[in-house]
């Protein structure tokens, strides 16, 4: 026979930082995040996408070209269709945001700031930072996605 499912009784609301559990750290994202760090790629990136960025002061702070781009190669590596696709998978791993840097209660991106974003850089910003150190061919599926979303 079978055992009804029970409801279960409202957990705690407020959980200490010392109790969440850690999950099995990625690999693949941990070296990825470790190449991209070996040369510069966050600085570089920031300094050819810097024209593109609104330095007044003025509105919201733009999102991190780095994150941006972090972001697309998780499109890449995942075979995500889209921009919704690629948010709702960044918001969702905790492997993803540790790789974007980002923390558990900080809000990733969502896909209307990553349209946002792609319509600001235009391709030359995109082809020139996607082609930053040794790490190639997912700048080229980047620009053929990107093209077709266009």
């Amino acid at each position: 026979m079978f055992s009804a499912k029970r409801k279960v009784p409202q957990a705690e609301f407020w959980i200490a930082a010392h109790q969440v559990t850690k999950p099995a750290k990625s690999i693949f994202y941990s070296k990825l995040d470790e190449t991209l760090e070996s040369f510069g790629f966050a600085a570089k990136v920031r300094d050819l996408c810097s024209p593109a960025y609104n330095h007044s002061g003025l509105g919201r702070p733009g999102i991190d070209p780095a994150v941006y781009l972090k972001m697309m190669m998780i499109g890449f590596f995942e075979n995500l269709p889209g921009e919704r696709a690629i948010a709702a998978r960044c918001a969702d791993s905790i492997a993803i945001r540790e790789f974007l840097h980002y923390g558990l209660t900080e809000e990733t991106p969502d896909h209307s700031s990553l349209s946002i974003i792609r319509q600001r850089f235009g391709r030359p910003h995109l082809r020139a930072s996607l082609h930053v150190g040794p790490f190639r061919s997912p700048g080229a599926w980047f620009i053929a996605r990107q093209e077709s979303w266009d």
